[in-house]
């Protein structure tokens, strides 16, 4: 019964995510990508999401929450994570294609906390789930056949001649993503004897520190921006792009800025609730599964979910080989359903 209620919360976890994924794009579309707005995001979701669990919290259980020294690390190790691999990101597109990177990223979450399941919680193996592990690889890298260089669309071309540095950027994105999902399984499942918080204190502290670093970063490219207007001595009417540092006209009067700011708010909000609920399921199913069967679950899960929700919504058709990859990661999330 516990086996099937852990499959039953990683699935409600998983459509939470494609809900959150949703209102990323929505976001993105209303006020865009760039290092700045990001953090912006980030760090506004993050708060909200610490005050709504807060506030759920206290109305379940007619008290503050119990946070234990313990707990408090290990959300502040995981948001750092968190951080670091969104800011890399942004490195990542300064020279190489975008893809490879989401690649790694998923990789990552998916490898490490698989391998840590394995040879760190004895948690068994079988041949079907290995061949699962290596089907989704390869699903994962056909995409790049279709696409090199940068993202060209928006404009993005890499620079050349530092293949290297692109390396190892999608490497420690390999690596961020992987520890915290790891770090995620060893709080839910307990591993150390510790006194730790329960899963809705965690999800609460994990946003917390989320917002807070955020929120540094954020200062941090603010000021930047600052003294980047005093260089170029801006006119009144004109900003700089935080992302080349070129003048640019702003327009738009009182009214749209006012629709956009309760539009933004509205997808923030909701962001929060889905991202936050989302992380709270997948640490109860986390508690009952093993790391190398809900990991891998949920990554191919929120891909094929993830690529549904991009073509109902958003009209985003895909390519034929990012199709066949979609139907075989689909088709290899349920090898590991087999004991």
């Amino acid at each position: 019964m516990g086996v099937l209620k852990g499959y039953i919360e990683v699935l409600i976890a998983l459509l939470l995510l494609v809900c959150y994924f949703v209102t990323n794009k929505a976001f993105q579309k209303r006020v865009g990508s760039d290092a700045a707005s990001s953090m912006t995001y980030s760090c506004t979701r993050g708060f909200v999401t610490a005050l709504l669990f807060f506030l759920a919290y206290y109305l379940i259980n007619r008290h503050t929450p119990v946070i234990t020294w313990y707990s408090a690390a290990m959300s502040a190790g995981l948001a750092l994570f968190v951080v670091g691999y969104t800011l890399v990101g942004f490195k990542v597109m300064n020279y190489g294609s975008l893809s490879v990177y989401t690649v790694f990223l998923m990789l990552g979450g998916m490898i490490l906390p698989y391998l840590y399941g394995v040879i760190w919680l004895n948690e068994s193996v079988n041949p079907f789930r290995i061949a699962g592990i290596v089907i989704m690889i390869v699903s994962m890298f056909l995409p790049l056949l279709e696409k090199r260089g940068g993202d060209t669309a928006s404009g993005n071309v890499p620079k050349q001649g530092k293949p290297w540095l692109f390396t190892v950027l999608c490497l420690l994105v390999f690596f961020m993503n992987g520890t915290v999902s790891v770090i995620s399984k060893t709080h839910a499942a307990g591993v150390f004897s510790l006194p730790s918080s329960d899963s809705m204190t965690f999800v609460m502290l994990c946003a917390l520190f989320n917002g807070i670093l955020s929120g540094i970063i954020l200062l941090g490219i603010n000021i930047r921006k600052k003294l980047a207007l005093k260089k170029n001595r801006t006119i009144p009417g004109q900003g700089v792009d935080t992302a080349s540092g070129t003048v640019r006209e702003e327009t738009g009067g009182a009214a749209p800025r006012a629709a956009l700011v309760r539009a933004v708010a509205i997808i923030v909000f909701l962001a929060a609730i889905f991202d936050g609920a989302s992380f709270f399921f997948q640490q109860l199913g986390a508690a009952e599964l093993p790391a190398s069967v809900m990991y891998p679950i949920q990554t191919g899960g929120s891909i094929v979910l993830s690529a549904l929700a991009g073509f109902l919504i958003f009209k985003e058709k895909p390519s034929k080989i990012a199709l066949i990859g979609l139907c075989i990661t689909f088709a290899s999330t349920f090898l590991f359903l087999i004991e």
